[in-house]
């Protein structure tokens, strides 16, 4: 696990968020969703014309905002993994359910990597027609099933940072 300590705070870089962002997908996805992640994708090859969109804000010593795209191909797998229930009796709704969830544990794994001691207010995971991302870090990752897209962007106060 990537730690960094108070003195680290101004060297927050994008390499890092990138590291900590790969640490959290791996986790969450492997020990929440039962899946694991096979490698990096392309977005464009792997998401194709129809995906779920949810996106997160968060406030505390580090603010911004994250977004997580999921393939069509993913998402109905993800939230039977998640659920324990069988693909064919999620709705849509249920779908979109465990994808604000799983944005919400992704976010807040990611943050308490980048700041372990620090208490930060997470915005409700909210459903968007469109990409509402596509700035600062992102990383697609190949499921197997699918891909999934997390981008995230991060203001930090007072140190000129914005990834």
């Amino acid at each position: 696990m990537s730690e960094r300590t108070n003195a680290d705070v101004a060297a927050l870089d994008l390499g890092y968020v990138d590291s900590c962002l790969a640490e959290a997908a791996h986790e969450v996805l492997e020990t929440m969703f039962f899946v694991s992640v096979e490698g990096d994708a392309n977005w464009a090859d792997a998401a194709g014309v129809d995906c779920r969109y949810i996106s997160i804000e968060f406030h505390g010593p580090l603010e911004g905002r994250m977004s997580l795209a999921a393939s069509m191909d993913a998402a109905p797998p993800l939230a039977a993994g998640f659920s324990g229930r069988d693909e064919s009796e999620l709705t849509s709704e249920d779908i979109n359910g465990v994808l604000c969830e799983m944005a919400n544990m992704l976010c807040g794994n990611l943050l308490s990597r980048l700041e372990n001691d620090a208490l930060f207010s997470l915005s409700a995971p909210r459903v968007s027609g469109v990409e509402d991302g596509g700035v600062g870090v992102c990383r697609v990752f190949d499921l197997g099933i699918g891909a999934i897209r997390v981008c995230v962007s991060v203001n930090q106060s007072g140190s000129g940072l914005a990834t």
